[in-house]
């Protein structure tokens, strides 16, 4: 996670936590996330959007946990008139960090950092998590707020467009649905 930040631009520091110089307890921190950092990602499945995240971490001697609160809307492309519009989302996330010499690949909520470490940036894992919460469907709410040129098209190449007419093929399959009820 923490290989890119020596090429990133200085604005990501900003998403640095200076968890070495934090007492043993809890902390909070707000992070505002917007175009920059969606542009500096640069993810077509996540082409921007604006959040507030709030984070609780809990540093312990051995262990930082971090609950994430996010809050926005992230901008996404209907997949039904393809147009852009702006999809509310609010998730929590957790993220644990432990240190050793040892980096161990076992779980995606846990990362390693070695002990001599002082800071932990975590412009990439907010990010990466805003891209993995958003859902597999991507609609509009409603389609009247659809471009309704597009949505005119797409009526027109519909098998069925009126609810009128049938497929031959499948008539006599609904002729025994018929008489079974």
């Amino acid at each position: 996670m923490h290989d890119h930040f020596s090429e990133m631009p200085a604005f990501i520091e900003q998403y640095s936590i200076l968890f070495k110089s934090l007492s043993t307890g809890v902390h909070n921190f707000n992070f505002i996330l917007n175009t920059p950092l969606f542009k500096h990602f640069d993810n077509p499945e996540c082409p921007g959007g604006t959040f507030s995240v709030d984070l609780e971490l809990d540093k312990k001697s051995h262990l930082l946990s971090l609950s994430f609160t996010f809050s926005g809307e992230a901008k996404v492309i209907c997949d039904r008139c393809l147009d852009e519009f702006s999809l509310p989302l609010e998730f929590n996330s957790r993220l644990f960090v432990r240190f050793g010499e040892e980096v161990m690949e076992t779980d995606a909520d846990v990362i390693y950092l070695d002990p001599n470490e002082y800071k932990l940036n975590v412009a990439e894992y907010l990010f990466e998590t805003i891209c993995l919460s958003l859902p597999v469907k991507r609609v509009h709410k409603s389609i009247e707020n659809c471009n309704k040129e597009m949505i005119s098209k797409l009526d027109k190449h519909r098998i069925n467009p009126d609810g009128k007419g049938t497929d031959p093929r499948w008539d006599s399959l609904r002729d025994i649905k018929k008489n079974k009820n």
